[in-house]
């Protein structure tokens, strides 16, 4: 019961940090960014990443050793449900990514509709993001 205990408290540990780092980007982004906020930047883009791959990997770890065991979660349409949102907002993020890093290094001036179109996407991740507990809570009480 301890072991599923900490695999929980991983999974979490990794879901705050890539929803302090989700966070953090919306936060620093603006249309006119000098060469350190662009560094930082993409140093918080990147991770993101590292935690997106490890919510993954610790999830993947509570779904397979945890004590409710795969089948409680295989046959949940809720589980689907949230794993096709985690698998739209990692989708989603490409874009940001790639934004930041086609960033001049000596500091940018956005143009108006990248700028728009960048800060759009994070919204839009911050909001799925923002519904996978729902699903995680549905999904824990035995909802189906």
């Amino acid at each position: 019961m301890l072991f599923d205990a900490l695999l929980a408290w991983l999974h979490f540990l990794c879901i705050f940090t890539l929803v302090g780092t989700l966070i953090s980007e919306l936060v620093l982004y603006r249309r006119v960014m000098d060469v350190a906020r662009i560094a930082l930047l993409r140093r918080i883009d990147m991770l993101f990443g590292i935690a997106a791959g490890l919510v993954i990997v610790s999830g993947i770890l509570r779904v397979t050793l945890g004590l409710k065991g795969a089948a409680f979660y295989l046959h949940n349409p809720f589980f689907w449900t949230k794993m096709g949102l985690f698998l739209a907002l990692g989708l989603l993020s490409i874009a940001p990514t790639i934004h930041y890093l086609r960033l001049p290094g000596s500091g940018a001036v956005v143009p108006e509709g990248a700028y728009r179109r960048t800060w759009a996407v994070l919204v839009l991740e911050v909001g799925l993001l923002g519904c996978i507990p729902l699903l995680a809570t549905l999904l824990a009480h035995g909802y189906t």
